[in-house]
């Protein structure tokens, strides 16, 4: 093995797709911060006020309202 073939058009290609890969997997692993931010417990996310419970019910059929 005499090294990287840096020469070689087909090994910049592979080098370039692995690096985009590992940005876009990267990116997703990283905090964002602003208005967009990606975990619900995060102090940047404004919050609507009061949580909505969910409408679950067992047989599928539409729950009653009280």
């Amino acid at each position: 093995m005499n090294g990287l073939p840096l020469n070689d058009w087909q090994f910049w290609i592979a080098t370039a797709s692995v690096a985009v890969a590992v940005w876009f997997v990267v990116r997703t692993l990283l905090p964002r911060r602003g208005k967009g931010a990606a975990c619900p417990n995060c102090p940047s996310k404004s919050s609507s006020g009061q949580d909505q419970p969910a409408q679950l019910t067992i047989d599928g059929a539409k729950p009653r309202r009280a």
